[in-house]
């Protein structure tokens, strides 16, 4: 799998990938943050600005066209991506 041209294995850090992209220069918060499982089968985005969240099944959907963050059966690995995403913030 890869994200922008680089192999996603070659990206991986604590067990996902994090990844973030920033407007101008100017801006104080990222456009989007993002967060593969280290089974690289679920991916989420979040978007600070818009407080907004994607969950994706790779597995199931790898052209990411249902966006499964509001199905019951993804709330524990929504929930698990979240945590890893403040725990990175905090540390």
């Amino acid at each position: 799998m890869n994200l922008f041209g680089v192999r996603i294995e070659s990206l991986l850090a604590f067990g996902f990938l994090f990844f973030f992209s920033y407007g101008s220069s100017a801006t104080a918060r990222p456009n989007f943050l993002l967060i593969v499982t280290d089974d690289q089968r679920f991916k989420l985005i979040h978007y600070p600005r818009l407080a907004r969240f994607q969950l994706f099944d790779l597995e199931n959907d790898p052209n990411e066209h249902r966006d499964v963050s509001q199905e019951l059966a993804s709330e524990e690995t929504l929930k698990s991506l979240k945590r890893k995403l403040k725990k990175w913030f905090r540390d």
